[in-house]
């Protein structure tokens, strides 16, 4: 899907305000009831109220008519019950994980339901919910905004849904209204998940035209709708608002993801400041994001830096998922084996660190024994090593690392290649910290008794110079071959 380059320069600059509609949703469910299924629910409560679906000024007729007979109280305890969304797992919804992840400081949204909110929380990321005039005294500019628009179960007065609440909000005096007029001033407006016949779409309308959208001087806003007939998009330019054309609600997913993708090329860099000296709370990692890191660090357009600040960006002290463990393994050992620049390898050995999972470092060892690195690169690569994987800590972890390095010595020494002096004396540092693992320890499988001892024997046969492997191990292969069953699955090799 190919998008508006004026669209993505806006968000780069972070110029955009994402307005989200029913139609967003019923992305996430499909039982999810829109406009029409909500208004038919109360009317079939009322046996004596007629509902004609093709009417749309009866919309909200009919919820004015509930409110009456029942208050408010249970009109909201009825809409609690139809957007109910307790069951659902939010990590399925690709719209609303991919809109988690625009560059926007806020957003807008008419929805009663309380998805957006789902969202955030299911990736750790830091919102706050602005319904009244108090809470946008209280403002937190650190986190994003949820701005419920239309007001939010939890304060039933807060809830602009019948005729009469939609009439005094065409005053234009509520403190939303002014905060979208603030906000819209300089900015372009994203309209997801509206059609034409419902009923916000309208209120809308006659809002921003208030505020002064569409007027000389004032950005474009866009609006993606679901084919458009020429009236709609010819009306909608005379509010200064571009259609994005798409044939079915599907698409609108797509959208999102690929606006999600280019804006993650895109972001703008986080500071010094932001990276190091604020208190910044730990992500969650989307199976999106990783998709989109994924494939910009295999990207050849991006540049050594380029991919560095946006892996740092993306890991430093994120949190991976158990479902996502075996993915980012083997996409840490595509990294470690691939031939891309050292200088990414030692940062994702640094990202790695920051994530703080030491099944993670395992696939880390293969660069202990590549000759090209500097004794200085293998430094940064030992030392998240250590910092994670001490015996006491996780035990099988160390063992597993133990066994790996026993087995790139094995494949050296039955290769009858060489192992730099510098490379050997880091390996068998290592393999010192872990010196208690069983492999290491068992008297019956290791000659050698004490990799201590092991140690220092090397360092007195080998002043500084290449040396063959054969007398460093002469058991590497019986420890290797008792401990490859006990290792991972995933870890073993094909």
């Amino acid at each position: 899907m190919t998008l508006p380059d004026e669209l993505l320069s806006l968000f780069e600059q972070r110029k955009v305000i994402p307005f989200i509609g029913s139609g967003c949703s019923k992305l996430a469910d499909a039982q999810i009831p829109d406009w029409k299924d909500l208004t038919k629910s109360f009317a079939e409560e009322m046996l004596d109220i007629e509902f004609k679906e093709d009417n749309v000024s009866d919309y909200l007729k009919v919820i004015e008519i509930f409110e009456k007979r029942y208050g408010r109280e249970k009109l909201c305890a009825k809409l609690r019950g139809l957007l109910d969304t307790t069951s659902l797992d939010i990590f399925n919804s690709e719209f609303h994980i991919a809109l988690l992840e625009l560059p926007c400081s806020y957003l807008y949204t008419t929805n009663f339901d309380d998805l957006l909110e789902k969202s955030f929380e299911a990736i750790n990321k830091p919102y706050q919910k602005i319904v009244t005039l108090k809470d946008i005294a209280e403002i937190n500019y650190e986190k994003v905004q949820i701005l419920k628009f239309h007001g939010d179960l939890s304060n039933p007065q807060s809830i602009i849904i019948t005729e009469s609440d939609y009439h005094r909000r065409f005053e234009f005096r509520d403190p939303m209204d002014i905060r979208l007029k603030a906000d819209a001033l300089g900015k372009s407006l994203l309209f997801l998940g509206y059609s034409f016949s419902d009923p916000n779409i309208r209120f809308l309308w006659h809002t921003l035209n208030q505020i002064g959208v569409g007027k000389e001087g004032m950005p474009p806003s866009y609006i993606v709708l679901i084919k458009p007939n020429i009236l709609a998009i010819e009306s909608l330019r005379t509010y200064g608002i571009k259609v994005i054309t798409i044939d079915h609600s599907k698409e609108l997913v797509e959208f999102a993801q690929e606006l999600s993708q280019q804006t993650f090329k895109k972001s703008i860099k986080k500071s010094v400041d932001e990276l190091f000296l604020k208190d910044i709370p730990q992500r969650i990692l989307t199976p999106l994001v990783f998709k989109h890191l994924s494939e910009y660090i295999a990207d050849d357009k991006a540049s050594v830096k380029e991919k560095i600040e946006k892996l740092r960006q993306t890991l430093d002290e994120c949190l991976v998922p158990k479902k996502m463990w075996d993915d980012f393994t083997k996409w840490i050992e595509q990294i470690v084996s691939q031939p891309c620049d050292i200088e990414i390898k030692k940062n994702l050995a640094i990202s790695i660190e920051w994530i703080g999972n030491p099944l993670f470092t395992i696939p880390l060892v293969k660069l202990l024994f590549d000759n090209s690195l500097s004794i200085e690169d293998k430094w940064d690569i030992v030392f998240p090593i250590e910092s994670m994987s001490f015996p006491d800590r996780d035990p099988e972890i160390a063992n597993a690392i133990a066994g790996l390095i026993l087995s790139e010595l094995d494949k050296r020494k039955d290769d009858r290649q060489f192992i730099e002096s510098d490379s050997a004396e880091f390996i068998f540092h290592l393999l010192r910290d872990f010196k208690n693992c069983k492999i290491l320890a068992n008297p019956d499988t290791n000659d050698k008794k004490d990799i201590d001892e092991l140690f220092e024997k090397y360092k007195k046969a080998n002043p500084r110079i290449n040396h063959k492997l054969d007398s460093l191990f002469p058991s590497g292969s019986e420890i290797f071959k008792r401990m490859y069953e006990k290792l991972p699955k995933h870890l073993r090799e094909k």
